[in-house]
């Protein structure tokens, strides 16, 4: 079995429970503990226990993740069940006593479920018992090979939300939505700036972005794992850099197949430059008689 970084995802059943919950609300940490102070105080009056049980984005990030965190307290996990509800509905304080109450019985609901899964560890061998982290990261490694590994070790908060954005672009071009939909969650709740590309032109520029970076770093295997990612779901200038690199480093072959998929997607210096390595080709071929 392929090792993995716990920065995957969440190392136990409960922290993905809690990471699940807070990635499908589409909001970012930092609001949700902005707010957890006002919701405790507004539902001690439904459930006087929560009184005094916000929470930190800190301490948000460690429920989630695992890290320094054995087990939650059942309250604050309540409250962070209140606060997503609450932040869906800002006119929560309207909301008449029977609504209030639903909400208490659902956060306890949540809570509970939690509690029921801290049963659930990890063997102690340190394999992971996680069948989701494991099955991303197996798609991870399968797509990008060892640098879906280094991008996976680069995951959580000292990466900015870089690593995952990353990872959501490359499955996005992949087609697998389920995985990019995962990525760019976990990216959006470590920078709240990040957005998913809305358009395929903002996907191909995404992906000529990182593309370039990674030809300034001098890693040009990278830089066209994203320009084949592109020029695969159709961006025609993906498919032409694709052949520029490949022509500077002698492979006209390779050069003249992504010359000619840049013509079929419509660029014309594709068309253009496959013919005049096509005829160069021929008289290299002559000469060599």
């Amino acid at each position: 079995m392929l090792e993995f970084s716990l920065d995957a995802g969440p190392p136990f059943e409960w922290n993905r429970r809690i990471d699940k919950e807070v990635i499908s609300s589409g909001q970012a940490a930092t609001r949700i503990a902005a707010v957890s102070a006002e919701v405790a105080r507004y539902f001690s009056e439904y459930h006087p226990g929560l009184q005094g049980h916000s929470f930190t984005s800190s301490y948000l990030s460690r429920a989630r993740s695992g890290k320094d965190l054995d087990k939650p307290r059942f309250e604050k996990m309540m409250v962070l069940k209140l606060s997503l509800m609450c932040l869906r509905d800002p006119l929560y304080r309207n909301w008449p006593h029977e609504k209030c109450c639903e909400a208490v019985e659902t956060s306890i609901k949540f809570a509970d479920s939690v509690k029921e899964a801290l049963m659930i560890r990890r063997p102690s061998s340190g394999a992971a018992d996680i069948s989701f982290v494991s099955a991303r990261h197996n798609r991870t490694v399968e797509l990008a090979g060892a640098y879906g590994e280094e991008l996976i070790r680069q995951v959580g908060e000292n990466s900015h939300g870089l690593a995952e954005a990353k990872l959501a672009l490359l499955h996005e071009l992949d087609g697998n939505n389920d995985d990019a939909r995962y990525w760019a969650g976990r990216a959006f709740a470590v920078d709240e700036t990040y957005r998913p590309s809305s358009t395929r032109e903002e996907l191909f520029l995404r992906a000529h972005q990182y593309a370039r970076e990674y030809v300034r770093s001098n890693k040009p295997d990278i830089a066209l794992l994203y320009l084949e990612s592109a020029a695969s779901v159709g961006d025609g200038e993906a498919a032409f850099q694709c052949a520029i690199m490949s022509d500077s480093q002698g492979h006209q072959q390779e050069a003249l197949r992504w010359y000619n998929r840049a013509a079929e997607l419509g660029h014309r210096d594709g068309r253009l430059r496959a013919e005049r390595l096509s005829l160069s080709g021929g008289e290299a071929e002559a000469s060599d008689q």
